[in-house]
């Protein structure tokens, strides 16, 4: 695992970026069913402008020398991964999104000794699963609203979207999400 971390804010960043690359490497000689590699990758990149923040993450996971007994399987699908379509519902081994994000600082209600700033906000995401690496051209597509608030148990949101297809899903999420 490689990790690089620049973030100043991890719930709701405003200016950084964060980048992970991790690998697995499972041998037969070592008792494997198979030897297979599986790669991961991670990043995302924030910068705030007269009070808007932009941000933009990519994710891409895939493997090598699984046999088709053995074949490992990623799945996209739900809050920041395709939020249009149902949790873990488009699979394969290979997977990609890139999401574009964007959202402001809208308030700072404070409650007691603590202040929980709110945001509003929308995203898009685009990507898919594919069984060949080479089919990386067909896209699904994914957009819509979100308002998040700072809490001390973690960012809550409350988001929609629409995914092509007439997908749609709603969320209460508690927890992080980049």
């Amino acid at each position: 695992t490689f990790e690089y971390d620049s973030l100043e804010n991890t719930r709701f960043p405003n200016d950084g970026s964060i980048a992970v690359v991790q690998g697995q490497f499972l041998r037969e000689e070592l008792g494997y069913d198979a030897s297979i590699e599986t790669l991961r990758v991670r990043a995302s990149t924030f910068r705030t402008f007269w009070r808007n923040t932009i941000g933009l993450s990519i994710s891409y996971d895939t493997s090598f020398g699984a046999s088709r007994e053995v074949e490992l399987l990623n799945t996209i699908g739900g809050f920041g991964r395709l939020s249009g379509f149902e949790r873990n519902s488009t699979i394969g081994p290979h997977t990609g999104v890139a999401r574009l994000i964007a959202y402001r600082r809208i308030a700072s209600p404070a409650v007691f000794a603590w202040e929980f700033p709110v945001y509003a906000g929308a995203q898009y995401e685009t990507g898919n699963a594919w069984q060949k690496r080479s089919d990386i051209d067909d896209l699904r597509h994914s957009a819509g609203p979100f308002v998040g608030v700072e809490t001390p148990l973690g960012p809550l949101y409350v988001a929609y979207a629409y995914g092509e297809g007439g997908e749609n899903q709603g969320y209460l999420f508690l927890g992080q999400s980049f």
